[in-house]
C-alpha cells in the first residue's frame, strides 16, 4: 500500500511539473531584454520615436520607442522576428534567436503622400468557409473605390473594431504599403493617423 502511495505521488509530482514548466520557461524567456539602434540608411542618422515590435505587435505594451540617439531595449518572448516602423520609412524585420541580444536596423526613407478620405468602414471576407479565409478591413469611399486601411504600424487592424464597421468615418492619414490577412500579404493602403464617426 505504501508503495502504491508514494507511485501516486510521483505520478502527480510529475504532472505538476509538466503542466507549470513552460509557464515558467515562458516567464523566464519574457525577461530576456534584446536593445539596438535604428538609424537613416543614408544618413547614418538616429531615427527618434521608430517603433521597434516583436511579432505583429498586436499588444501594445510590448511595443517600444527609440530615444534621442535612435535607441531602444525591448524584452522578448523565444525565437521571432523583431520589426521596427517610422513613419517616411519603410519596414524592417530581423530574426532573433536565443542568443541574441543586440540588434541594429537601417531604415530606408520613402516618400509619403497625406491624404483625408470620408466614407464607410466595411469588412470584406474572402474564401469564406475555407482554410484560406481571409477577413479583410477596408473604407468604402464609393462602390467601385475601395482602400485597406492600416493601424500606426501597418496592419490592418482596428483597435474596437465591432465600434467602427458598418459605420461612415472621416481618416486623416497617409498612403503606404502595409500587410493584410494571415498570409501577410504586402497591400496599398492608408495609415490611420486620426479616424472619427460621421453622422
Amino acid at each position: 500500500m505504501m508503495l502504491t502511495n508514494r507511485k501516486n505521488i510521483l505520478i502527480i509530482t510529475i504532472f505538476l511539473f509538466v503542466l507549470s514548466y513552460p509557464v515558467y520557461l515562458h516567464a523566464t524567456i519574457a525577461t530576456r531584454l534584446v536593445s539596438g539602434r535604428v538609424l537613416d540608411k543614408k544618413t547614418g542618422e538616429p531615427i527618434r520615436n521608430a517603433i521597434v515590435y516583436p511579432g505583429t505587435g498586436d499588444d501594445e505594451s510590448r511595443r517600444r520607442t527609440t530615444d534621442i540617439k535612435g535607441e531602444f531595449k525591448i524584452p522578448v518572448y523565444c525565437t521571432g522576428v523583431l520589426n521596427v516602423y517610422k513613419k517616411g520609412y519603410l519596414h524592417s524585420g530581423k530574426f532573433m534567436d536565443l542568443s541574441t541580444d543586440n540588434i541594429n536596423f537601417e531604415l530606408e526613407k520613402v516618400p509619403i503622400q497625406q491624404i483625408t478620405l470620408k466614407g464607410k468602414i466595411i469588412e470584406q471576407i474572402v474564401a469564406k468557409g475555407t482554410y484560406s479565409e481571409n477577413h479583410y478591413l477596408k473604407i468604402e469611399i464609393s462602390p467601385e473605390v475601395k482602400m485597406f486601411i492600416f493601424d500606426k504600424i501597418g496592419y490592418n487592424r482596428l483597435s474596437d473594431r465591432e465600434k467602427w464597421i458598418g459605420k461612415k468615418v472621416r481618416i486623416e492619414g497617409y498612403k503606404g504599403m502595409g500587410t493584410a490577412g494571415w498570409q501577410w500579404d504586402h497591400v496599398e493602403g492608408i495609415y490611420i493617423e486620426h479616424i472619427k464617426l460621421l453622422p
